[in-house]
């Protein structure tokens, strides 16, 4: 099947609501299992979190209670393996990932477990997809910035969320690290119905995932992933060298107050907010997050760490990336933590952007993007088999 009618035909059929889809003429069934955060960061009734900025977060329910979907290759079946696919920033729907996970289910013969960042996917909001509120508030915005850029009706409320509280940048991936170690961890341990006991775990990660998913390798909560491997696909570089600015992830003004804040004011509300200063001094993720905002900061470490992932990495940039550009990232994972030949670039020769890689309304490249698609997946895959 053609990725364009692949797309079409599984958007067809998800439907989160649904607490088990089998696909028509295949064996794979997509599972949406339930998940509730063990742990919630903006519990204001802990004493340590009673500081944080935008407590008030706390309060959404729709991110501490979610499903999250699981591609098996084949129901009533226990695994000893699993691949996580992790998402970019701002992004609202499975729609685009759904190919993806069943390419890599069914190539490699594991499960694979698509997991919402927090305040992403389903864990949002229903109001933040609400034309007519993302009308309104962008009229509010425009007048409030006159040289506003990229504003869109996609990005207002990560733009203004961010434009607000510039520490959810972070505090949204330690939330989504929290959940994810806690889920990983009990599939390790054998308390998963699909998994069994010490089942392997390797990533899939995109865009924004790849900053999460390095964060994480470089914590390695519990050494979670002591055996992993990993995919890297348009992302891998620092903060200090992503350009979030697009009509699909944040305007101007959100991304100049993010990149001022982690560039210039992190270690200044370290120094005077307790609660900032407990998760980004306290905490592994914290400090490999710190390592990954820019080239200086615990650099030895960063670097000391990322080594050991060397021949567990495979990454594939894209050589016209706006968003995470591929030079950086090919100086900074070539440096330390991959062999040059584990280092894939693309160029692919239809029109893309970092936000949609496999435009597949463009029915003219059909052929090309198909062809890009089987490259960049099949590679992955015979990686992580």
């Amino acid at each position: 099947m053609k990725l364009s009618e692949q797309f079409y035909f599984l958007k067809d059929i998800f439907d989160l609501s649904k607490d088990r889809i089998d696909i028509p003429d295949s064996k794979t069934t997509i599972f949406n299992l339930d998940f509730s955060s063990p742990r919630l960061i903006y519990d204001s009734s802990e004493p340590e979190n009673r500081f944080f900025p935008a407590i008030e977060d706390g309060r959404i329910a729709e991110n501490r209670k979610f499903k999250y979907p699981l591609f098996v290759p084949e129901a009533g079946k226990k695994y000893n393996s699993v691949i996580l696919l992790l998402h970019g920033l701002n992004e609202r729907s499975w729609f685009k990932h759904l190919a993806w996970a069943r390419y890599l289910c069914e190539s490699t013969g594991k499960p694979v477990l698509m997991f919402p960042i927090s305040f992403h996917m389903n864990r949002s909001l229903p109001e933040w997809t609400d034309r007519n509120e993302m009308v309104s508030g962008i009229e509010r915005r425009s007048a409030q910035y006159s040289d506003i850029k990229e504003l869109s009706i996609a990005n207002f409320v990560l733009s203004q969320r961010l434009t607000d509280v510039p520490q959810r940048f972070f505090l949204s991936g330690y939330q989504s690290a929290l959940d994810l170690t806690a889920l990983l961890k009990d599939i390790k341990a054998g308390k998963h119905d699909i998994f069994e006991k010490d089942s392997s775990i390797d990533v899939f990660s995109y865009s924004i995932g790849v900053f999460l998913a390095e964060c994480m390798m470089i914590a390695n909560p519990d050494n979670i992933f002591d055996e992993s491997k990993f995919v890297f696909f348009a992302g891998g570089s620092l903060f200090q060298e992503m350009n979030g600015v697009s009509k699909y992830i944040m305007d101007n003004k959100a991304f100049e107050r993010i990149y001022y804040y982690y560039m210039k004011e992190m270690d200044e509300d370290i120094r005077d907010n307790s609660s900032m200063r407990t998760v980004l001094e306290d905490t592994g993720m914290g400090k490999a997050f710190r390592s990954m905002v820019s080239y200086d900061g615990f650099r030895n470490f960063r670097e000391k760490t990322l080594k050991k992932y060397k021949s567990r990495i495979l990454a594939i940039p894209l050589l016209n990336d706006l968003v995470i550009p591929s030079k950086p990232t090919v100086e900074l994972l070539s440096g330390n933590a991959c062999s040059s030949k584990n280092i894939k670039m693309m160029d692919f020769k239809f029109p893309c952007i970092h936000e949609n890689p496999f435009p597949v309304n463009l029915k003219e490249y059909s052929s090309l993007i198909d062809e890009a698609f089987l490259k960049v997946f099949s590679m992955s895959g015979r990686f992580l088999a």
